[in-house]
């Protein structure tokens, strides 16, 4: 018989959706912050500003995993 645990379902989904949320607010402030603007490079096709802003999506991630992990 198949059985689901909604109490961790729900506990997933709600974390994943912060842990997006607080990748977004990061990456949002430090483009903010940044004296040049990485979006805008990014779309004139500078690599080296796409692997930064990479870097801050990884470097968030890895600090909210941290964070949510039990």
């Amino acid at each position: 018989m198949f059985f689901i645990d909604w109490y961790a379902l729900w506990y997933v989904f709600i974390w994943t959706v912060l842990g997006v949320l607080l990748v977004t607010v990061a990456y949002r402030l430090l483009e903010a912050l940044a004296p040049i603007q990485l979006r805008r490079q990014i779309e004139q096709g500078n690599v080296a500003a796409g692997i930064v802003a990479a870097g801050i999506f990884i470097g968030a991630a890895l600090l909210v995993g941290l964070l949510i992990r039990r």
